[in-house]
């Protein structure tokens, strides 16, 4: 009888861990991840984000302080600043669409695949 009960208590503890680990993977966004790509004139645009927060940003050739984000459509669009303007991240079909305002300067679409 007992190692019915020990057999018994290691599946209820195996089965908390898959119920927990469904949570958190579960609460990932869409646009969890790592995310680069190019623009126009081949400048290069990473973005990480993890928990619906931008966690690091690689524009005009080095990483930028992002600020606060907002998350917007379930974390389907991120929006945040850094020091020489703003920025917005939309999921698409095709993977992600970063569109970057800089003072003085035309939006910049940029589109991402996922690293």
């Amino acid at each position: 009888m007992k190692i019915i009960s020990r057999m018994g208590s290691r599946r209820s503890a195996l089965a908390a861990l898959v119920v927990s680990a469904g949570f958190g993977h579960a609460a990932e966004g869409p646009l969890e991840g790592e995310w680069g790509g190019l623009d126009a004139r081949g400048a290069t645009a990473q973005v990480m984000v993890t928990s619906n927060n931008i966690l690091g940003f690689f524009w005009g050739g080095d990483y930028q302080e992002a600020g606060p984000s907002r998350v917007y459509d379930g974390g389907g669009r991120i929006e945040f600043a850094f020091a020489t303007g703003a920025a917005s991240l939309v999921k698409t079909p095709a993977g992600a669409r970063l569109t970057i305002r800089e003072v003085g300067r035309s939006p910049n679409p940029i589109d991402l695949k996922k690293d």
